[in-house]
């Protein structure tokens, strides 16, 4: 379509030059149409890299093309771009509202399957089937979600017909299994429940005492007591679903409680002494019941002699501790947020993390050599080698890989699901009609500024980022982006967009849509920097500093 397009601004130039040769000053437009606009290209951009953030420039090229100019090699950087936080609005709307959030979701426009037919906050959520979607048809012409905290409700609403399915049962309960009428469907775990230790605390600056602590835990007895059926003990870091990453031939420290013991004692380990296992009691998808988890780790070192105390700590508070490298033995855990190794091992070992104490320059050197090249087996290479260093320096105790699931009535036909996404806009129902019961309410329906993971979910439906995760794995997919490609370096990526795609509103998307979008997050001082408490933390997680802070 491309060709097609250069070719036909060809000919017009052509005929045009042909006419003021043959007719004077009187040009004659061979198409009978108002000659070709001149497209004005937007660009944000930084002078230089010194204020922190990933980003030099991103820009329209044309239209149709989007360049993203990076201060350092990524080689994660369209599955960042896939996450629902970026996804793409048009220009022009966006400026109308100003960036707002709830402004924005009082009227979603978006280029996603579904459109909002009738938000009722507190209640309920209905969508129906977007006319203009560049992509394939839903097969729903409606899709309603609906919200409880409470699995025993989710479970009710299914099992008295007012729910063609439900997100995370309690996999403990024998109700559905063997039951026909139901069917379950288990997301792959993409996620990793541990032990955090901080090498830089006593007594856990002795390697001994963290490899004697490592083999008190019986891992499986923690799996078996703490998390829902489903779960798996963890051998390493990474879920083996990740790839490059996750290593085939790594197995963690076997449970010996007298190799364990004869490890602290060899450091003159204190028996007498208090130590405080911290952790915060919101329950999540890697773990599902931390206090449960915690009070095991407890009796198990309690077993061996150590008088362990558990603390809980407001979420809040927590996470900021950890991230100052606060605590020195603290339960946590993390699900993927884009499906790349980076996203695990990035933001915990590099040389910028102090989570665990000063960082091993072994194993932020390598995270480095892995993100500088998109070759499946060099980033294998290095990834081993933070694997292995990992299990010799032990800053972590891998506990469990929790997976979690959803369950739909029987005559719902075509379910995929993954850690990532679901098929809502493929799934068949009798009627064409589907409700679905989620475990939070979205928070609001424009994903910029937004953490939770059913206002993304939601978010899919309504819009689309460059690059979209395929149903059911981890790959790619193309997006609002037919294809990609970056520089050998990694440093220089550039998009190109999808032809004749609209928003709801009936603009055709373009590239300065893609630029005004991120740009926003990006940019302090851009106007539509506002979202709903204009933290856009995902941005900060993923892509590093704003631009133009303070200024």
């Amino acid at each position: 379509m491309k060709q097609r397009s250069l070719f036909r601004n060809a000919l017009f130039t052509a005929f045009l030059l042909l006419s003021l040769v043959l007719g004077g000053c009187q040009a004659i437009n061979p198409y009978d149409v108002q000659p070709v606009d001149v497209y004005t290209t937007l660009k944000v951009s930084s002078p230089n890299c010194d204020y922190g953030g990933e980003f030099r420039s991103i820009e329209a090229l044309d239209r149709y093309t989007v360049k993203f100019t990076l201060c350092y090699p990524d080689a994660a950087l369209p599955s960042k771009l896939a996450f629902p936080t970026f996804s793409i609005q048009d220009a022009e709307y966006l400026y109308e509202k100003g960036g707002d959030s709830a402004a924005l979701s009082l009227e979603t426009n978006g280029t996603g399957p579904y459109m909002v037919e009738e938000w009722v906050p507190g209640t309920s959520l209905k969508l129906t089937a977007n006319p203009n979607y560049w992509g394939v048809p839903p097969r729903s012409e409606t899709l309603t979600l609906r919200w409880n905290p409470s699995s025993v409700y989710r479970r009710s609403e299914l099992l008295f017909d007012r729910a063609d399915g439900i997100d995370r049962p309690d996999l403990n309960s024998a109700i559905f299994k063997g039951n026909p009428n139901y069917i379950t469907y288990t997301r792959p775990a993409l996620s990793i429940a541990f032990l955090g230790i901080n090498r830089d605390v006593p007594p856990y600056n002795d390697s001994r005492v963290r490899l004697g602590m490592a083999m008190l835990i019986d891992r499986q007895r923690v799996v078996a007591n703490s998390f829902p059926a489903g779960a798996e003990a963890a051998e390493q870091f990474l879920p083996r679903s990740l790839t490059p990453g996750h290593s085939d031939v790594l197995r963690w420290h076997d449970y010996n409680i007298k190799e364990g013991t004869d490890l602290l004692n060899a450091a003159g380990f204190n028996y007498d002494q208090e130590l405080f296992l911290y952790y915060t009691d919101t329950s999540t998808s890697y773990l599902p019941s931390p206090i449960l988890v915690a009070q095991e780790i407890q009796a198990q070192l309690a077993d061996a002699g150590l008088k362990i105390t558990t603390v809980r700590m407001e979420e809040r508070e927590f996470n900021a501790a950890v991230e100052a490298g606060e605590l020195g033995l603290f339960l946590t855990g993390l699900s993927a947020e884009y499906p790349d190794a980076t996203n695990f091992y990035d933001p915990n070992f590099s040389a910028s993390s102090q989570r665990y104490g000063t960082p091993y320059g072994d194993i932020s050197a390598a995270l480095l050599n892995a993100k500088a090249t998109s070759d499946a087996k060099s980033r294998q290479y290095y990834y081993d080698i933070v694997n292995q260093k990992l299990k010799e320096y032990i800053l972590i105790i891998p506990l469990a890989h929790a997976n979690d699931s959803a369950v739909f009535q029987a005559d719902v036909t075509n379910v995929i699901i993954s850690p990532l996404n679901e098929n809502f806009d493929q799934m068949s129902t009798p009627d064409d009609q589907l409700t679905f019961m989620l475990e939070s309410e979205p928070t609001f329906l424009w994903p910029a500024d937004e953490t939770s993971n059913d206002t993304m979910r939601v978010a899919r439906l309504l819009y689309t980022p460059l690059v979209t995760y395929a149903y059911g794995s981890a790959e790619l997919a193309p997006g609002l982006a037919e294809y990609w490609e970056s520089n050998a370096a990694l440093t220089e990526w550039t998009f190109s967009l999808r032809y004749g795609v609209t928003f709801s509103n009936g603009a055709e998307l373009d590239a300065n849509d893609v630029v005004a979008t991120l740009g926003a997050q990006w940019n302090a001082k851009d106007p539509n920097h506002v979202g709903r408490t204009g933290s856009f933390i995902y941005f900060k997680r993923f892509f590093g500093e704003f631009i133009n802070v303070g200024k």
